[in-house]
């Protein structure tokens, strides 16, 4: 069985992927592998954001330097997408503490968190000794499978 849903928002550390082409096929293994109706995607990148950005498909980037002196992303549309409720919110790697202040916020009903900082507001925490985004994404289906689907 697949977790399933209608809506999902995937918040991941950019900084976990080599390269484009990498990035393009974690989004193909999330999308197989939680069936909602709807999945936005934000990379959370250490640098200015890129070109990544890509509203057909729901992807969007979002560097430090784009979160204003309240706290809020400068970006119009990624801030409606984070103040946003979703059935579930999933985070992968480490984000900034700002970031992490607009996550704890959202009112999202289940926040799966997936080797993330003590500070990011989770009902279920799964830390993984996996490096790759693959791999990690790998053991975080499985683990959310087991919990679901017991």
């Amino acid at each position: 069985m697949k977790y399933t849903g209608n809506s999902l928002l995937v918040i991941v550390n950019g900084d976990l992927f080599t390269s484009l082409a990498s990035t393009t096929k974690w989004i193909k293994l999330m999308k197989k592998n939680f069936e909602f109706k709807s999945i936005t995607f934000i990379l959370y990148i250490s640098i200015e954001a890129n070109k990544l950005n890509n509203e057909t498909d729901h992807i969007y980037s979002l560097s430090e330097k784009e979160i204003n002196l309240f706290g809020q992303p400068k970006n119009k549309k990624i801030k409606g997408i984070l103040k946003e409720s979703y059935d579930s919110i999933m985070t992968f790697g480490e984000v900034s503490k700002k970031l992490t202040r607009i996550l704890n916020k959202n009112k999202s009903r289940l926040k799966i968190g997936s080797n993330v900082s003590k500070d990011i507001e989770c009902a279920i925490r799964i830390n993984s000794n996996e490096k790759e985004i693959i791999d990690m994404t790998n053991f975080t289906t499985e683990t959310i499978q087991k919990i679901a689907f017991k």
